[in-house]
């Protein structure tokens, strides 16, 4: 039963909704609603719970500072939100741009080429070497699946 405003309630069921675990937001003033809920009936809002993050993504998502930015491409955004094509690694050619001066295994942030920050990432390359792959429009894979973090 929270107190306050019903943005930070939406806020709180989205960070564990994506932290695995299902959320309802109701009325609380009605006890019976709490029943309600477990019986399975249609009260308040759910948010379903979402894959669980492993550690390292639960620390991009919520810890990591980035050191820089990735931003991807119109169709690598689509791949990123595409439920079917979840688990693809991003390659050389889904990267439209590089911000900022990082090294190999560095943490920074997933950005469409409209500036909205997408998320967070590993990279397995500093940004001379990925600078390099993107001139080459090579189809090497450069950020792991297991190493991002897109919000949904």
């Amino acid at each position: 039963m929270g107190r306050g405003g019903m943005a930070s309630k939406i806020d709180a069921a989205q960070v564990a909704a994506n932290g695995g675990v299902t959320c309802v937001i109701a009325n609380g003033f009605d006890i019976s609603n709490v029943h309600k809920v477990f019986d399975g009936q249609d009260i308040g809002t759910v948010f379903p719970a979402l894959e669980r993050p492993t550690k390292l993504q639960h620390w991009l998502a919520h810890a990591a500072n980035p050191s820089g930015a990735v931003v991807v491409t119109k169709t690598a955004l689509q791949k990123l939100m595409d439920d079917n094509a979840a688990g693809q690694a991003l390659n050389a050619m889904d990267i439209a741009e590089i911000k900022g001066d990082f090294g190999s295994n560095s943490a920074v942030a997933l950005e469409t080429e409209e500036g909205r920050m997408l998320g967070m990432c590993l990279v397995e390359h500093g940004n001379s070497e990925l600078e390099q792959l993107i001139t080459g429009n090579l189809n090497s894979s450069v950020i792991n699946p297991k190493n991002m973090f897109v919000h949904q």
